[in-house]
């Protein structure tokens, strides 16, 4: 028994990094999206590279939010891919310029968000939407090009 709960222990503090950031509050206007990015990382102490590529302008606030979770959402809502290598965050241009896709975060309460998930994906019609979940959170993500 003593065994299994050191193992416990140990598997949880090689984990818990990979999964855990700081929740964060972002309130911004017309601002550029590269600094933001920048700025989100800087507070989490998130290692990222923002592409030269990688222009426009932001307006979003959210509060207590997990800092990886939201530059994934920046930038997914502004046609740009997500790369991670080991600790490192890379955000570069989309492949397909003129198509945004836009992503919509449902949180549920009273539904496990795996489950849903998988009966909007027997039920859907149209195979351009991507349906996925975040257990952690207990949301869907929709993902769709506008």
């Amino acid at each position: 028994m003593k065994t299994r709960m050191i193992l416990l222990v140990l598997l949880l503090a090689i984990a818990l990094p990979a999964f855990s950031s700081e929740l964060i509050d972002l309130d911004v206007k017309d601002a550029d999206i590269r600094q933001t990015l920048e700025k989100i990382a800087r507070k989490a102490s998130i290692n990222i590279i923002v592409s030269p590529k990688v222009t426009g302008k932001l307006t979003c606030r959210v509060t207590k939010m997990d800092a990886r979770e939201l530059i994934e959402f920046i930038a997914r809502t502004n046609g740009l891919e997500i790369e991670e290598r080991g600790n490192i965050i890379a955000v570069i241009q989309g492949e397909l310029p003129g198509k945004k896709p836009r992503v919509e975060v449902i949180s549920l309460q009273n539904a496990n968000s795996a489950e849903v998930a998988k009966i909007i994906q027997n039920i859907k019609r149209d195979k351009k939407v991507r349906v996925t979940h975040d257990e952690r959170t207990n949301r869907l993500i929709l993902v769709y090009d506008e």
